[in-house]
């Protein structure tokens, strides 16, 4: 299935429930939309455009302020299995969790990537806010992530605050820049803070 649209009015959201974002849950294809308002939850997978995605967003921007508990993202929440391809944030996203079993894994374009799929071209503006895992493009990666720029300040409360990604597990982070402020306590990085059997290509600040 493919959702196009060429710009929206402002959406405002605010729904204390898992998977909030102009879709809750898409596995379809999501092109050239432009979003603007307030997405807001209590609860995880919270994106502008899609709160939990295993399809492919394409060509999309989102000038929303986004908050969640954990798994926040200007663009997706979660990615599992899909694409994010071309897509850039200047909305500020925050992640509300003091929870140390549920990492906040907040990212100005995805909150947690994961599986199949990567993560590719995309450029963050906004201010990114979070706990744990907190990174510019991706807060939590365990998939791949090619070109990618931000230029938003970055903020972790506790620990694992990067540029691009917060934390990378099992991903690649690939040709990516960061030329955006990372403010963060404990274990902070310019591109990611964390790598574990990943590849690390790009310019850090």
């Amino acid at each position: 299935d493919l959702v196009r649209s060429r710009g929206l009015g402002d959406v405002y959201k605010e729904d204390n429930q898992p998977n909030q974002g102009l879709f809750g849950v898409s596995s379809g294809h999501i092109l050239d939309l432009n979003l603007y308002g307030s997405i807001a939850s209590t609860e995880e997978n919270i994106g502008g455009i899609v709160g939990s995605n295993s399809g492919t967003i394409e060509t999309c921007t989102n000038h929303s302020n986004i908050t969640g508990n954990y798994y926040v993202g200007g663009i997706s929440g979660q990615t599992n299995n899909g694409n994010v391809i071309n897509c850039s944030n200047t909305g500020n996203i925050t992640g509300l969790s003091t929870d140390s079993e549920n990492l906040s894994r907040v990212g100005g374009i995805v909150g947690y990537k994961l599986g199949t799929g990567q993560i590719e071209t995309c450029t963050n503006a906004g201010n990114i806010n979070g706990q744990t895992q907190v990174g510019g493009i991706v807060g939590g990666n365990d998939g791949n992530i090619l070109e990618c720029t931000n230029n938003g300040i970055v903020s972790g409360t506790v620990e694992f605050t990067g540029g691009i990604v917060g934390t990378t597990g099992s991903g690649t982070l690939t040709r990516c820049d960061n030329y955006g402020k990372v403010i963060g306590i404990e274990s902070v990085g310019g591109l990611s803070l964390y790598t574990s059997d990943a590849a690390d290509e790009g310019l850090g600040v």
